[in-house]
C-alpha cells in the first residue's frame, strides 16, 4: 500500500507536527513509517484517499478537526516520508481503516480527470478528497474561511459549490458568524455577519442536486461581542469533524448511515437556527431571515425557520433518487406581490436600467434598498427596448423567452482607474442568484437571466476574444447569462 502512494523508505530524524504553524504549539502525535503503516492496514480493511489542496496545511487544518472532535474516527499516526505529503491514518470503532495523503497546490500534480472536472467548472476548490484508485472518484469538497465571507467577499464561492453538487460530491463550507468589511473606513473594518442567503442558497443545492451541501459557522469571538452576542466554541468544529468523519466511512465502506444522517439533521437545525438567530437594526430586535428577504411568503418563512418537514423532505431527496419535489416543501414559490421596486443604485452610471424606469417597466427587488439584482416581469417591454436601444447589429434575441420573467443582473468586471479585469465578485454572484431565482428545485428554467455589465471596457476590448479565455470569469458568464449586453450593445452568443 505505501508503495502506491510513492512513499520514500528514509525515516526523518525529527518531527515539527506542521499544526505548529498554525497553533504556534507542539502537538504530541504518533509518526509512523511506511513499514509501519503498512502492517497496520495489511490485514485489515482500508480504503487509501487523496486531499489535494491549494496548500498542504488547509488539509492539515481540516483533519486536525477529525483528530479533536470526531466520535467516529480515531487517529492512529501520520508518516511524514516526505514531510510535504504526510499521510494521515484514522481508525473506526469497528477496526476499519482510512488513510489520507494530502497532495497541497494543485499545480504541483497531474489532477486525474474526476476531480479536474469539479475544479475546472468555476474555479478552484480549497479541498477535494478522492479515492486512490483507478477512478479517483470524488468524496467530499471542502471549503474553509478565516472569517467570515461579508460584503462583495460573500458569493465568491458560489461556483465552487456548484462544481461539486452537480458531480454529486458533497459539499462542506466551513465559514464564521461574524466577520470586518474591509471596504467600510472604520478602525478594524465594519463588523458584518453573512446574509441568511447563504443557507438558503445550500438549501436549494441540497434539494435541487440531491447532494449534501452544508453551511457550518465558528465562533469569531473578538468580532461577535463587537456586535453584542456570543456563540459555542466547539460546535461548528465538532459538526465539521464528524461530519466528514461520517462522508469518509459512508463513502469508503457503506457503513454509518444512520449516523450520517442524524449528523445531517443536526447540521440543517444549525443552518436554521441562523436564520432564526436575532439582528438589531435601528435598536430593535429582528428575525435574521426577515432583516434579509422580508419578501418571502409565510409559507416559505414557516418552511425555512420552523417546519421539521423541509428537513425530512431534504434528508430524502439525498437519499431517494426518486423523490420528486413536493409542493408542500417548495421553498421556490415566489409571490411577487410582496416584492418591493427595485433600486440599483446610481442608475445614472446603467442606461438600460433608465430607459426601463423611464418607460414606466416595473422592476422588482428581493430587498428593500439598493440590491445587486432585479427582476422584470415583463420580458416583452424589455426585449422591444434592447432591440432599439442596445442591439445595432441585429443580434438575434430568441435566447430571452418571453413568457418568462427576466433577471437583470448589473455588473462591473473592471476595476478601478486602470480597467483591471477581476472576476470577483461577479462570477459567483452570478451563479448564486441565478440558482436562487432563476431555476426551480428541479432545475428547470424559470426567468431568463440577463447580465448587463455597465462599465466601460478598457480601450480595445473586442468580446469574441474575451470569451473565448478560459477564466472563471468567462465560465460564470457562459454557464448563467441568457444574454449579455457590454458597452450598451447586446453580445453575440459564444458557440462553444
Amino acid at each position: 500500500m505505501p508503495e502506491e502512494y510513492n512513499i520514500s523508505k528514509q525515516r526523518p530524524l525529527f518531527i515539527k507536527e506542521p499544526q505548529d504553524d498554525l497553533y504556534g504549539k507542539q502537538r504530541k502525535i504518533r509518526v509512523l513509517t511506511s513499514e509501519e503503516l503498512e502492517e497496520i492496514c495489511k490485514n485489515a480493511e482500508h480504503i487509501n484517499l487523496v486531499s489535494f489542496s491549494d496548500n498542504t496545511l488547509e488539509s492539515v487544518y481540516v483533519f486536525d478537526l477529525i483528530v479533536q472532535f470526531s466520535n467516529f474516527l480515531k487517529l492512529v499516526g501520520v508518516v511524514y516520508e516526505p514531510i510535504s505529503q504526510p499521510i494521515y491514518c484514522f481508525v473506526s470503532s469497528d477496526n476499519k481503516y482510512i488513510n489520507i495523503k494530502i497532495c497541497g497546490q494543485y499545480s504541483a500534480w497531474d489532477i486525474p480527470e474526476t476531480v479536474g472536472k469539479i475544479i475546472q467548472f468555476a474555479d478552484i476548490p480549497d479541498i477535494v478528497i478522492c479515492r486512490f484508485d483507478k477512478n479517483f472518484n470524488p468524496v467530499v469538497v471542502i471549503e474553509t474561511t478565516g472569517t467570515a465571507n461579508v460584503g462583495n467577499s460573500q458569493w465568491q464561492r458560489e461556483g465552487r459549490k456548484l462544481g461539486a453538487v452537480i458531480s454529486n460530491t458533497p459539499v462542506l463550507y466551513q465559514t464564521f458568524y461574524s466577520g470586518t468589511d474591509r471596504s467600510q473606513e472604520v478602525d478594524e473594518g465594519q463588523p458584518r455577519e453573512p446574509t441568511s442567503l447563504q443557507v438558503i442558497n445550500h438549501i436549494i443545492y441540497t434539494i435541487r442536486y440531491r447532494c449534501p451541501s452544508f453551511v457550518i459557522y465558528f465562533d469569531n469571538p473578538k468580532i461577535d461581542s463587537r456586535l453584542g452576542f456570543s456563540h459555542s466554541q466547539p460546535e461548528g468544529r465538532s459538526l465539521i469533524g464528524n461530519c466528514l468523519s461520517l462522508i469518509l466511512l459512508n463513502s469508503a465502506f457503506g457503513t454509518h448511515k444512520e449516523e450520517k444522517i442524524k449528523f445531517e439533521r443536526i447540521i440543517l437545525n444549525h443552518m436554521r437556527v441562523y436564520l432564526n438567530n436575532s439582528v438589531i437594526k435601528h435598536g430593535r430586535s429582528h428575525v435574521r431571515l426577515d432583516n434579509d428577504f422580508s419578501v418571502l411568503t409565510e409559507k416559505q418563512r414557516s418552511l425555512l425557520l420552523k417546519d421539521s418537514f423541509l428537513e425530512d423532505f431534504i434528508i430524502k431527496r439525498i437519499y431517494d433518487k426518486s423523490a420528486k419535489v413536493e409542493s408542500s416543501c417548495n421553498i421556490l414559490d415566489w409571490n411577487f406581490k410582496n416584492f418591493v421596486n427595485w433600486v440599483p443604485g446610481n442608475i445614472e452610471d446603467k442606461p438600460l436600467i433608465k430607459d426601463l424606469i423611464n418607460h414606466k417597466i416595473k422592476l422588482l427587488s428581493y430587498k428593500k434598498g439598493i440590491s445587486k439584482v432585479g427582476i422584470c416581469l415583463d420580458t416583452s417591454k424589455l426585449k422591444q427596448i434592447i432591440e432599439s436601444n442596445y442591439n445595432h447589429n441585429n443580434i438575434t434575441l430568441t435566447s430571452l423567452n418571453t413568457s418568462l420573467p427576466t433577471l437583470i443582473f448589473p455588473g462591473r468586471i473592471w476595476k478601478g482607474e486602470n480597467k483591471i479585469e477581476s472576476g470577483d465578485p461577479e462570477s459567483g454572484e452570478l451563479y448564486a442568484f441565478r440558482e436562487l431565482f432563476a431555476l426551480d428545485l428541479d432545475g428547470e428554467k424559470t426567468m431568463n437571466l440577463l447580465l448587463y455589465i455597465f462599465v466601460d471596457p478598457p480601450e480595445g476590448f473586442k468580446y469574441d476574444k474575451f470569451v473565448t479565455k478560459n477564466t472563471k470569469l468567462t465560465r460564470s458568464f457562459k454557464y448563467n447569462s441568457d444574454l449579455i449586453i457590454i458597452n450598451n450593445e447586446v453580445q453575440k452568443p459564444y458557440d462553444n
